[in-house]
């Protein structure tokens, strides 16, 4: 899985780099255009068009009933209820090309995630590094160190947390950059990155240990050595705000996808 993530952050930073000139919104616009490339022939060829439209010519025959027989109760129900039922139906239609879609598309997500949806750690501000073990500890606090390249600065020893199987450090970031820090922890070195910016840029909160599924959430790193001690590095970043769950650029990437589907479904021949 780390040989494909590997591929993905060299892809991801190459276009995002290429696009780094550009203000958010412009950025959305453009991967709103690939993202609708990409789903264009899995629509086409996926989509059942003949069930969605028996779908559809019942819902509008539904609608008929009810507008046609609005002064008896029992049918105008049974009209919504068939509207609803149908609605479903139609919605049902969708779920392959929804799925097929899914897998090439779940990676440009995640990581527009790890670019956007986080705040940068300013200068002159600090953060959190916490080292999490994964299983509890018999012999008291681990011999920890972490060293930090010029530019940021550990302010605190580090903080032992029994309880959360945590060690934790404070840091102060001085000036901007892409930092990686150094942990020294029972006789073994790992390294966690740091971004100090307000710019857009790959920001990883969290390397965890090698994992299939952990790897496929959080691929911005290359995972802990399965057989670490520790489950999972941190570094606090704070999260961008977001509107029904969905981060602001994904409702800026939704926004320009309609009107990119509506000029590209005639060439690619796509009906819904």
């Amino acid at each position: 899985m780390e040989a494909i993530n590997a591929i993905l952050r060299a892809a991801a930073g190459a276009l995002l780099g290429a696009l780094s000139a550009l203000p958010e919104w412009a950025v959305m616009a453009v991967l709103a255009f690939v993202v609708t490339l990409i789903a264009m022939p899995i629509m086409k060829w996926t989509f059942n068009l003949a069930l969605a439209e028996r779908f559809k010519r019942q819902i509008y025959a539904s609608l008929f009933e009810i507008r046609l027989f609005n002064d008896r109760l029992g049918a105008t129900f049974l009209g919504l209820f068939n509207v609803l039922r149908f609605t479903g139906g139609y919605l049902g239609s969708w779920l392959l090309p929804i799925l097929l879609m899914s897998i090439p598309m779940a990676p440009i997500f995640v990581f527009l995630h790890f670019h956007y949806s986080y705040e940068g750690v300013r200068p002159g501000a600090s953060t959190v590094l916490t080292a999490e073990f994964a299983a509890a500890r018999d012999g008291g606090k681990p011999a920890a160190a972490v060293s930090a390249p010029a530019g940021v600065r550990v302010d605190t020893p580090a903080l032992w947390i029994p309880a959360q199987r945590q060690l934790a450090w404070r840091l102060a970031a001085e000036k901007p950059g892409d930092y990686e820090l150094e942990l020294a922890i029972d006789g073994r070195d790992y390294t966690k990155t740091l971004v100090v910016s307000d710019d857009a840029a790959l920001r990883s909160p969290l390397r965890p240990r090698a994992s299939l599924f952990r790897q496929m959430i959080y691929p911005a790193e290359p995972p802990l050595p399965a057989d670490s001690p520790l489950a999972a590095i941190t570094v606090e970043y704070a999260e961008k705000g977001s509107f029904l769950f969905v981060p602001a650029w994904g409702w800026i990437l939704l926004l320009f996808t309609v009107p990119w589907f509506l000029l590209l479904k005639r060439p690619f021949g796509v009906e819904i």
